[in-house]
């Protein structure tokens, strides 16, 4: 992945952003920005990472994270601002 490239993960509401944020402190390097406008959805809050950390990112989902699976949605954004659903 190349060093512009970055991940976002969106929510259907709010409250699962700010839980998703809670449960990422410490753990992974992230900063909650509005959701691009290259993807679409119902909530403004995303949290953006580090392309390189998705390894790392893909853990923490698996493991213990408070959003339930269907109400996240993860994304790489390249270079060209053109969202990837992975």
């Amino acid at each position: 992945m190349d060093n512009n490239e970055y991940l976002v993960l969106t929510f259907e509401s709010t409250h699962a952003a700010m839980s998703a944020q809670k449960y990422l402190k410490g753990k992974i390097n992230h900063a909650v920005m509005p959701v691009p406008r290259c993807i679409s959805a119902s909530c403004g809050i995303a949290i953006r990472a580090n392309a390189q950390d998705i390894g790392s990112l893909r853990q923490l989902l698996d493991g213990g994270f408070p959003v339930a699976p269907g109400a996240y949605s993860l994304y790489r954004v390249d270079q060209q601002d053109c969202a990837h659903k992975l």
